[in-house]
């Protein structure tokens, strides 16, 4: 009997996000929405070719403690902390500074990773439709129309770049996808709608007292 061998690969993991976390973010978001003058910019710390991104606060304690006991699942499904043997004791997590995104049709995110041991956006509000995106251009393969979608790249055991899309509208409100830091993803332009697609982004690190 042959034997398989497999060369592996971290993935995503991606789930709803419970009701009381999303009615927190779907708060504070509309409370920023309506107050961007005397929200706390956060365009500086980031790559994001988005004209409003903000500090996230008042809904960080609840996100925090699910996104925290999520990483767990994480590494029960990857092994993902073994990785991370340069530690001399298992420490906690803890949840660095959270944003939120506010996104114009057009705008974008380029090519980026994060810091942090894991990662993880969330999508509360998307307003458009992918079929409607992808109409909007004349491309031969779904695999080449890459209009409105989140996306990873990683290397393949052969070295190459391997794109890995994520096909982001409205059925993806109140969806969370956690990620390792360091790999590498973007974000592309929509076009088919004036409102927003908000999201909420973080990252994860290990507390040390």
């Amino acid at each position: 009997m042959d034997d398989k061998i497999y060369f592996g690969n971290f993935g995503g993991l991606k789930t709803s996000i419970p009701a009381d976390v999303a009615q927190a973010l779907l708060d504070e978001s509309d409370y920023i929405q309506n107050n961007f003058d005397k929200s706390i910019s956060w365009n500086s710390k980031l790559v994001g070719h988005i004209q409003r991104e903000y500090l996230l606060q008042e809904s960080k304690n609840i996100l925090e403690e699910y996104v925290i006991n999520l990483s767990n699942t994480y590494d029960e499904y990857f092994g993902y902390f073994k990785n991370f043997n340069i530690l001399t004791k298992k420490l906690p997590m803890t949840v660095g500074e959270t944003w939120i995104n506010f996104q114009k049709k057009h705008e974008f995110n380029p090519v980026h990773n994060h810091t942090g041991i894991l990662s993880f956006v969330i999508w509360l509000k998307i307003p458009y439709n992918l079929e409607d995106e992808r109409r909007l251009f004349d491309i031969k393969t779904a695999e080449a129309n890459k209009t409105s979608l989140f996306e990873f790249l990683y290397v393949s055991p052969l070295g190459k770049i391997i794109p890995h899309p994520v096909p982001v509208d409205k059925s993806y409100e109140n969806t969370i996808v956690l990620f390792p830091s360091e790999m590498m993803h973007c974000v592309y332009p929509f076009y088919t709608s004036d409102e927003y697609r908000i999201s909420v982004s973080g990252n994860l690190y290990f507390k040390v007292d």
